[in-house]
């Protein structure tokens, strides 16, 4: 038991870069057996007794550590390589911390030494949790945005037998383009606020090389979608009664 409890509290995959809380299975089955054998009156030895006195904290302590993996964990799953230089300061950061749970601490700190590591782990984790997830909210809207022009063509054809010239169509349709131009340019305004919502949460300048990059992604997006948006108007004026369900995604 005792080498158990000069376990480090968390180890890092190296092939993944994945954190895991390092709490070992036979303590926690000691745990359990201290309990029962308390519930039924039986004598524990002196060593047991005072780990099973410490299970309430190492519940605790175990349960905050499972949230900073999940966090930590979920980032490095996520994170597109664009988004990566973005957040580099922050998850050097966070390592910088996590390695004192790796390599420092182990069960048997001080319990002061260990809150205050978690602590400071659990803060910076869901600062960067919070930027990086708000981030692809912002991207998912723009997205969606997208997939409204998609599905709603920016040219339209009112008949499927009449045989139009230009200006024949451009009478007939005006109204429809003009309430298609106006909802575009509205819905381009919010591409941009989520961009700028993006940029202010990141707290990062514009001039940045990597927000640079990042912008050029989205315009990347932004460039894909409009060029389906324009492939699916071209289909509806040929093919009127066709109509292809959205199909641009988050990369």
């Amino acid at each position: 038991m005792e080498e158990k409890l000069n376990l480090p509290l968390l180890v890092r995959d190296p092939k993944t870069a994945r954190i895991s809380v390092n709490f070992d299975l036979q303590l926690t089955r000691l745990l359990k057996e201290c309990k029962y054998f308390t519930i039924q009156k039986k004598g524990i030895s002196d060593v047991a007794n005072d780990l099973f006195a410490q299970t309430e904290t190492y519940r605790v302590q175990t349960a905050n550590l499972t949230l900073v993996q999940n966090m930590y964990n979920e980032m490095l799953e996520k994170m597109l390589d664009v988004e990566k230089p973005l957040l580099k300061n922050d998850i050097n950061a966070i390592n910088k911390v996590l390695d004192k749970g790796l390599t420092k601490l182990v069960w048997r700190s001080p319990n002061d030494d260990k809150n205050g590591f978690i602590a400071e782990a659990h803060e910076l984790v869901t600062a960067a949790h919070k930027t990086l997830f708000q981030m692809k909210a912002n991207m998912d809207a723009i997205i969606a945005i997208l997939n409204k022009w998609i599905a709603s063509p920016l040219m339209t054809r009112a008949s499927t037998t009449k045989t139009y010239n230009l200006a024949a169509y451009m009478e007939e349709h005006t109204k429809y383009l003009e309430a298609r131009q106006k909802d575009v340019t509205d819905t381009g305004k919010e591409i941009h606020s989520y961009l700028k919502a993006s940029n202010e949460v990141l707290k990062i300048s514009k001039g940045a090389h990597a927000w640079k990059m990042y912008v050029e992604f989205i315009n990347g997006i932004l460039v894909a979608g409009v060029c389906i948006a324009f492939s699916v108007s071209s289909s509806q004026v040929q093919h009127p009664s066709h109509h292809p369900a959205p199909t641009h995604g988050a990369p």
